[in-house]
């Protein structure tokens, strides 16, 4: 019997429980599994996506369960961002598991401390988005779409792509262009800060909102709505500092003595 690394919700139980992967008749997984191993040409991200027909070692309800990893998902556990990774893979059971209602408090509407007037347009956008999925209970929209915001200011910015290097020198194509990778998140919040558009602080919790918006696509994950507004605060304290403050002019006023 081959068994589930981890518990994943059971339609049946309603709770998390053990289950084994089902096999055919010869003892083959009812499996289908493809994976960045399985094309001929490169590519810059690795990934593995596996679907598999398992059952509840309870109450033997049968369900379909998708493994999905790539080497963007990962959290840096010491103080080498390269060598100190853990990282982890994204269950996904189908039923899935119900989300449970929350009461939205008086406490918990959000409504901004600070104007915006030189957003650009679409980081604007993004932002209304995020407040109108919060104040929907939408949690998981929310969650992210605040990974969003700060995905979308880094391209704002034009921090998306570095010289794909070999040995340390940049790799070409065959016509003598630089080729360029991808940033991945983690990446390019440390580019921000690399560009002083961030300060040490506000890059350690951009990436705190990139493990946030981590889980809650990856996990499906839904964080509670306190939590979500205490980071839409922070998040548009960043905005403010990154998009508004450089534009502030304080002007004297002329001595009438």
């Amino acid at each position: 019997m081959d068994k589930i690394d981890k518990k994943i919700y059971c339609s049946s139980c309603d709770k998390k429980t053990n289950h084994t992967f089902l096999t055919d008749a010869k003892g083959n997984k009812l499996e289908y599994i493809i994976s960045s191993s399985d094309f001929e040409e490169d590519t810059d991200l690795l990934f593995s996506d596996e679907y598999y027909i398992v059952q509840c070692m309870g109450c033997d309800k049968v369900a379909f369960l998708n493994i999905y990893s790539d080497d963007t998902m990962f959290y840096v556990v010491g103080d080498n961002q390269w060598t100190d990774r853990e990282y982890v893979r994204d269950y996904n059971v189908y039923p899935p598991e119900p989300e449970k209602e929350d009461i939205v408090l008086e406490s918990l509407k959000y409504e901004s401390q600070y104007e915006f007037s030189h957003l650009p347009e679409f980081i604007k956008i993004l932002r209304d988005e995020v407040i109108l999925a919060y104040r929907e209970k939408a949690k998981l929209l929310c969650g992210i779409g605040l990974r969003m915001i700060v995905e979308a200011v880094c391209k704002e910015k034009g921090l998306t792509e570095t010289p794909k290097l070999r040995k340390g020198s940049p790799v070409l194509n065959e016509d003598g262009e630089v080729i360029m990778k991808k940033l991945n998140l983690y990446e390019k919040i440390e580019t921000l800060k690399k560009h002083n558009i961030i300060d040490e602080s506000q890059k350690n919790v951009l990436h705190q909102i990139r493990d946030l918006g981590n889980d809650t696509a990856h996990e499906i994950k839904p964080y509670n709505l306190l939590l979500l507004r205490q980071v839409l605060n922070v998040v548009d304290f960043i905005l403010y500092n990154i998009y508004e403050m450089p534009n502030i002019k304080i002007v004297p006023q002329k001595n009438n003595i």
